[in-house]
């Protein structure tokens, strides 16, 4: 029986390429494993991004809103630059306040209320009634045109504040026109008596069966 001598040249040639291809399969068996993981982890990462613009479409408007701020201010008190956008929202110019004192960009009269919506809340001071019969207002006439104006410089401005000019400064006009645009929803423009009298026109104008 012959015994072979470990340190023959041939067997240690077999030997080291035996050991170069086993270590090349060892590296390339990691190198696929981390190529696979780091393959899982992008795939995880563009799905994520994709449920994540998917997402944005639908919530699109509340981040719209999120990036504007609303704010109510008597027109009596002293502007600031932290102001922003300054919206009159009173029929009336207030009372010995000098254009260059008001400093208001823009006047939207329209979106006061009527006078027999002010003196009938003045009288009652239900606040609760007197938002829903306001908000009913707004939907029509010249009043829906100007809430149009508003929310269109809420999407141009990110800080815009309502000037007042009534004493009473929790319920007052603005102060429900700040909670109408906070909960990011506009007035329904089926309701209100300007849409019973369009409603009113269009059945007088079918045809009699």
């Amino acid at each position: 029986m012959d015994v072979i001598d470990p340190s023959a040249p041939g067997l240690l040639f077999i030997q080291a390429q035996f050991s170069i291809g086993l270590l090349g399969k060892i590296v390339a068996a990691g190198r696929q494993q981390t190529q696979q993981r780091e393959g899982n982890e992008y795939g995880r990462f563009l799905l994520q991004v994709t449920i994540m613009f998917w997402w944005a479409g639908f919530w699109e408007p509340p981040c719209r809103w999120l990036r504007m701020t609303v704010a109510i201010k008597r027109a009596y008190e002293k502007p600031a630059p932290s102001d922003g956008q300054r919206v009159l929202v009173d029929r009336l110019w207030p009372r010995g306040v000098s254009k260059d004192q008001a400093r208001v960009h823009h006047w939207l009269r329209s979106l006061a209320p009527s006078d027999q919506l002010r003196e009938w809340f003045h009288a009652s001071s239900n606040w609760l009634l007197f938002k829903k019969r306001y908000f009913q207002e707004l939907a029509t006439g010249e009043a829906d045109a100007e809430m149009e104006r508003l929310y269109a410089l809420l999407e141009r401005h990110s800080k815009i504040t309502l000037l007042y000019a009534s004493r009473n400064e929790t319920q007052n006009n603005a102060a429900a026109l700040k909670e109408l645009l906070d909960g990011t929803r506009k007035p329904p423009s089926s309701s209100g008596p300007a849409a019973a009298a369009a409603a009113g026109r269009v059945a007088k104008r079918r045809p009699r069966a």
